[in-house]
């Protein structure tokens, strides 16, 4: 058989419930903010790793072509050493060295044209009407 209480018991009893349950609610929210929290920190982790692992196939990529134009360039280089090759051992010519190659330079004698003649001196004469220059080439002022 359940026990009366008296009026400020039972009032003090109210209360008691409701701050069990107010403790009650915030230690559910506080659980469920940190689960909200770790579930964030997760998929950053994930992001994150997403993300340098795309790095990583770029890189691998980017090796992968360069790898290929590599080959593909030294192929080409191989083939147009070829080709030269057989030129060179294809024509007829007798061996030859770079002095029979080499071609000598003849100087020429120097002609100063119009220049071997010097040109008459500048003749510097002040009129009566000159008047000096000031600053900027403006004529300086008369008092």
């Amino acid at each position: 058989m359940a026990r009366k209480r008296g009026f400020f018991a039972e009032l003090e009893h109210q209360r008691k419930q409701r701050e069990l349950a107010e403790r009650r609610f915030q230690a559910e929210q506080k659980r469920l903010a940190d689960q909200a929290i770790r579930e964030q920190q997760r998929t950053a982790q994930v992001a994150k790793r997403a993300e340098a692992q795309a790095i990583r196939e770029q890189r691998a990529q980017h090796i992968e072509d360069q790898q290929t134009l590599a080959l593909e360039l030294t192929a080409t280089v191989a083939a147009r050493l070829a080709e030269l090759d057989t030129i060179l051992t294809g024509t007829k010519l007798s061996v030859f060295s770079f002095n029979q190659l080499r071609q000598t330079y003849k100087q020429t004698p120097f002609d100063p044209g119009g220049l071997s003649v010097a040109p008459p001196p500048p003749r510097w004469t002040i009129t009566r009407h000159h008047r000096p220059l000031g600053w900027h080439g403006c004529s300086a002022r008369q008092p």
